[in-house]
């Protein structure tokens, strides 16, 4: 298994079809139980400020900033499209940048909540 995949298990979880080209993922149960809707929006809008600004890789949060362009809001979740022309190493820096970016949201916001 990759390094940084086993940064993932037991913290995101795929909510899509898994043959679908658009990927959402969420947090995982044990990461979103007693986080409010709010909290999970954070956490997911950092997790996608993370990857963009340290791992290069464009990840959307379905956070906040659609609540006023839609009436049944999505949870809170990353989307990922992904295409016949990204190659491995395209997906190689995909899961290296959300591992990492997951790794550092979810320690700083444990280590702030005790």
């Amino acid at each position: 298994s990759h390094p940084y995949a086993l940064k993932l298990r037991n913290r995101l979880s795929i909510t899509s079809d898994p043959l679908s080209p658009l990927l959402y993922l969420r947090l995982a149960d044990q990461e979103a139980t007693g986080r409010t809707r709010s909290e999970q929006t954070l956490i997911m809008d950092q997790i996608a400020h993370h990857c963009l600004v340290n791992g290069s890789v464009a990840v959307v949060s379905t956070g906040g900033h659609v609540k006023k362009y839609l009436q049944l809001v999505p949870e809170p979740s990353l989307r990922l499209v992904a295409s016949a022309s990204h190659d491995k190493e395209d997906v190689e820096v995909l899961v290296k940048a959300l591992g990492e970016a997951v790794e550092s949201v979810l320690v700083h916001n444990a280590s702030q909540m005790e």
